[in-house]
């Protein structure tokens, strides 16, 4: 049962991270620094030109860095309420958990179904 609940977990991570578009956030945010930087190595640009784009993009990315983490605990906190409400209703026990969790081939085969759900769902 431990195994199930936490690849139950797993995908339940999955599904949130592609819910909340964390990923795109992510491309985003280092599109927004490329292009950033790109403006401050502009030769034509004078200093005042290039201290408002740094100031504009650093606010944008501090914006980004908010919403990224919101939406990763967000991610994170949904397996974690599944998982910690199965142990605490007595369905699974807690080492049990903590012996599948370091389980070598459950981490291993977990990451293969990861990756393979995650270019599923692309």
């Amino acid at each position: 049962m431990p195994y199930v609940l936490l690849s139950l977990g797993v995908v339940l991570f999955l599904f949130a991270i592609k819910v909340t578009r964390v990923v795109a956030l992510v491309g985003r945010s280092f599109a927004d620094a490329r292009r950033a930087a790109l403006v401050l190595a502009a030769p034509d640009l004078d200093d005042d030109a290039k201290e408002a784009a740094a100031r504009a993009a650093a606010l944008g990315m501090f914006g980004a860095f908010f919403h990224i983490t919101l939406r990763v605990l967000f991610a994170l906190g949904l397996p974690a309420a599944l998982i910690a409400g199965m142990a605490a209703a007595g369905v699974v026990d807690g080492r049990d958990l903590e012996a599948a969790v370091t389980n070598w081939y459950f981490l291993i085969g977990s990451s293969i179904v990861m990756l393979a759900f995650w270019k599923a769902l692309k």
